[in-house]
Parts: structure tokens; sequence; C-alpha cells
């Protein structure tokens, strides 16, 4: 059987990754916050405890902003692409580990088809294109337990296999400093139930020698010093105690007087929660995913080779316990999940791959058919800010060609065929749907950037804060302004700085204006700024202090 071409589909997946990054658009709630604690980490020193509107922002490590905040300056720019080019490299990475894992266990053409379904699997899609911390901890905790399953079940004893180990706590000492414990949760949650199933206590032996120990520690512990040396207790206490387990219990475990303002518990969800996302993280893949995992049961309990079956176990434990797991936390988010995308992806292929409609020697003219990818991608990145109604005329009429191939190879029985460019046609979907002027179709209200830049068109230098802004206002105002704005919490603040003898602004939200309005103390000190912008929006409001 002939293998496939790797430069080829390495150039499809080029094409295709490079799409949806073009665009000066943050949208909110996630993409603002993220950016703007890069810009400030970039922009005030603040290495070690990220800050967000000049406050610690405590619920992450730095990791992450201190990459984004690298690329800022390597590139000599503060931008959206900047920030969305570093998640789409760890995109890549995710890719990177699960084709290496793959082609080990099961060959070249397996690690394709579980590359390029990890590809289409439209939540993978999304966040490899967003500015998102979460992409990182995936494909962190992907690289980890990809090393771990190669030194369990193909490297035992050997010098790579100690390799392997060394460079899994590494990847885990990064995951770590890119989401702190709950990175290393992910990751112990599937090694330590398998080493017990399996009954591989000489694999907990290794983990826990001197080497991979110091590996992990040595990073982790030196950031843990910098961070206590920098806010002490506090510090500590309000990020494993009141982020980590406040965040699981949905309780609140303030520190007595130690406010901090960005810890956000978020909304408690039902225990079924990732049950309901799976269709939207798998896409069409959610199809197959019952066969598969029923294919990966059959093959734990047959009669074949036991690293086959251990890898299987320990497939299953990588793709589900830690979504198992996460349903008991109060808090529940798809991005919570996503280091556990590369499993599944990999369980479908292999259920694809042993399946008699999929004939392996012609998966390479199959795959030949992605070469559409190159004109959509080109498509999208010239066009990509063309009218959203002609654009999409123009892609769909694009599309009828491989559409009738589609049909044809169906008629014709030609399954494997008709699967890879069924596989071609949804990645073109995904990059048509990624373009700036259907991203801002779907998510205009979410997109700040007309107030911001209004905002300080206004203000110019005057003093400009926040007041109890959401994500959106305080990413945004702050990153599109390349100024820091200090946000304010308490009503007594925003007397204090309104009181003052410079003309003074503030962004507020209606309903936190209302109480101040009402205040005998606040009269004369709050007067709406009729903007356009703050007129189209129904929440927030621009504040003077003079009313001339």
């Amino acid at each position: 059987m002939r293998t496939l071409n790797s430069p080829f589909l390495l150039l499809i997946i080029a094409a295709a990754m490079i799409t949806g990054l073009h665009y000066d658009c943050l949208f909110g709630p996630d993409e603002p916050r993220e950016a703007e604690i890069a810009r400030e980490t970039l922009t005030e020193g603040h290495w070690v405890t990220p800050h967000l509107c000049g406050l610690p922002f405590l619920e992450k490590p730095p990791l992450y902003y201190n990459i984004v905040a690298s690329a800022y300056a390597l590139t000599g720019l503060i931008t959206p692409t900047v920030a969305r080019s570093v998640s789409m490299l760890f995109g890549c990475l995710m890719l990177a580990a699960t084709f290496t894992l793959v082609r080990r266990g099961r060959g070249v053409n397996a690690a394709w088809l579980a590359t390029f379904i990890l590809l289409t699997m439209p939540r993978f899609w999304r966040y490899s294109h967003v500015v998102l911390l979460d992409i990182a901890v995936g494909a962190l905790c992907t690289c980890a337990l990809a090393c771990i399953a190669r030194a369990l079940l193909w490297e035992r004893g050997a010098a790579r296999g100690r390799t392997f180990y060394s460079l899994f706590a590494l990847f885990s000492a990064a995951a770590f400093l890119t989401k702190g414990f709950v990175a290393v949760f992910t990751i112990g949650a599937i090694i330590v139930p398998f080493c017990i199933m399996e009954r591989r206590g000489d694999v907990l032996k290794k983990l826990i020698s001197p080497l991979p120990i110091l590996l992990f520690l040595l990073p982790v512990a030196g950031w843990l010093y910098l961070f206590y040396r920098e806010g002490g207790t506090p510090y500590l206490y309000e990020h494993f105690v009141n982020n980590i387990l406040g965040r699981f219990l949905q309780v609140h475990f303030e520190l007595p007087n130690a406010r901090f303002y960005h810890t956000d518990l978020g909304h408690r969800l039902p225990w079924y929660f990732y049950l309901t996302v799976l269709p939207e993280i798998l896409g069409p893949w959610i199809i197959a995913l019952p066969f598969a995992v029923w294919h990966a049961t059959r093959e734990i309990r047959g009669n074949g080779e036991r690293r086959g079956k251990e890898f299987s176990v320990f497939l299953l434990l990588w793709a589900f316990l830690p979504m198992f797991l996460l349903s008991f936390s109060g808090i529940k988010e798809r991005t919570y999940i996503l280091p556990s995308y590369s499993a599944l992806a990999i369980i479908i292929a292999y259920w694809i791959d042993s399946s008699p409609l999929f004939r392996r020697g012609d998966s390479r003219r199959g795959f030949g058919w992605l070469w559409i990818v190159i004109p959509f991608a080109m498509f999208a990145l010239i066009f990509g800010q063309m009218a959203p109604r002609t654009f999409l005329f123009i892609a769909i009429a694009l599309a009828i060609l491989p559409a009738s191939a589609f049909i044809h190879l169906l008629f014709k029985r030609d399954f494997t065929v008709a699967l890879c460019l069924a596989l071609a046609i949804y990645l073109c979907g995904l990059i048509v749907s990624s373009t700036p002027t259907m991203l801002y179709a779907r998510f205009k209200k979410k997109c700040f950037m007309a107030l911001a830049q209004e905002t300080w068109r206004i203000a110019g230098t005057d003093p400009l804060y926040l007041y109890r802004p959401s994500d959106n206002i305080r990413g945004c105002v702050n990153f599109y302004g390349n100024r820091t704005v200090r946000e304010l919490d308490l009503p007594e603040q925003v007397h204090e700085v309104l009181r003052g003898p410079a003309m003074t602004f503030v962004i507020m939200e209606e309903g936190n204006f209302i109480p101040l309005a009402l205040d005998p103390s606040f009269e004369n000190l709050l007067h709406i700024i009729p903007a356009e912008t703050f007129e189209d929006d129904p929440d927030n409001m621009l504040i003077c202090n003079r009313g001339d």
C-alpha cells in the first residue's frame, strides 16, 4: 500500500490554519480579555503575575500570556492577528502530537486520518483560531499524554523511553504554568487510573524518579516562589483556594481583607452538560462516535496484541474520564475537556481505519481531493472582507463541483474516496465560516472595537476609568487604545476620581449608573456623553464629570 503524500497534506493543513486570523475585531468575552492581559504583560512588565486593567488577574498562571506578549515584542505589532497566530501555532502543536502518536501505533495513513478528524472538529477549529488560553492547555496536555503513551506502550525500558518520561514532565510543567492545577489534574486523572487498571506500578515509580520530578518542579516551584514574592499568601490563596476550589464547589472562599476583582465563578450547569455539547464539539463525527467506542471496547475484550488493548484502554480513559470527573464541578466549560479532543479523534480514526468500507488502498486517491482546500483558503484570504451575501454566494458556487463529485462517488459506492471528499468539503465550510465577513455577521454584538475607538476619540489624553465593566469592555477599551485603563469596583472610588479638577471619563453599565445617579453625593458629577456607539449599545454608558 502506498502511503499518503505528507508534504501535500502538510500544505493543506497550513493553508487551512492560516485562514481566519487576519482581522482587527476582538470578539468577546474571551478574546478582548486574553489579548489585553498579554498587552499589559508586555507594556507594564507583568511577567510573573498577569494583570488586567492594572489589577492582578489571579485565575491563571502567566505562561500563555507571556508567549503572546513575546509574539507582540518579536513582531513589533500589538494586534489581534498576532495574538491569534499564537493560538494557531498551539493548534498545530496539538495536531502534530496526535499525528506522531497514531503514526507510531497504527501507521501513517491512520495518523493522517486522525489528524484531519481533529482538524475538522468544529470546537477545535474555533479554539485554534481565536485568542484563547485553553488551546494552549489542550496542546500541552496532549503532548504530555502522547509522550507517556509512547513511553508506556512502545518504548519500555529503552533510553528513548526515559526521554519520553522527561518530555512528559516538561510538558506537564508547561501545562501547569498555563492553567494551574486543573491541567495537572486532567493528566493525572488519566494516567493513575490506567496504571491501576493495567497493573503498571512501574510507570508510577518512573514518574516520581528524580529526573522527571526535577524537570517538573524547577519551573513550577520557580514561578510559585516569584508569585509568592509579588503577592504573598493572598495571591496563593486566591489562585489555589478561591479560584480552583471555589469554581469546583461554586462557592466564594475569599480571604478576609483581600479583595481581587477578576475571579469569576461562572454559572452552575447540570451534570450532563458535557453530553449535551458533544455534538457541537465533534460536529458530523458525532455519528461515528458510538461505533468507534464500541470498536475500542471490542478490541479490549478481543484476543489481539496486549499493547493494542492497553492503548485502547488508555484512549477511552483519555477521552471520557476527565469529562466524567469534571461533570461534578459546579462550573463547566466546553474548553475544559479540550485535552480530550485528540483522544476522541483517534478513537474515531481507528474505527474508520478498521472498517471494511474504508479501503486503505484508496485513501491516497481520496485524500487527493483535499486540493480543493487551496482555492477556498485563497478565496477566504483575499476576499474575506467582501459583503456576506456575495461572499457566501460565491463560496456555494465554488462548492458545486466537489459536491457533485461526492454524490457521484456515493452512487459508485466508492465510500473511501467519498468520505475523504466529504471531509475536504466540510473543511472548506469551516474556512468560509471563519472569514472576517462571516464572523462579523454572526458575532457583531460581541465586537466593541468601534465603541473603544470612539471612546478614545472623545477622551483623548484625559483620565479614563472603567466601573465594574464586562470582559468585553475591560479588554477592548484598553487594547485598542494601547493604554492601561484602571478598573474601579466601589462607588467611593468613582466619587474620588470624578471630584478632581481634571476632566475625567468613566465607562459603566446602566445598571451601575442608576444607583450612583440616585446618590446625592454624585450630584453634578455624572454627565452622560452623547456618542453614537454608546447609543447603539443597550448596556454601556460614557460618563464625564463635566457638562461642558
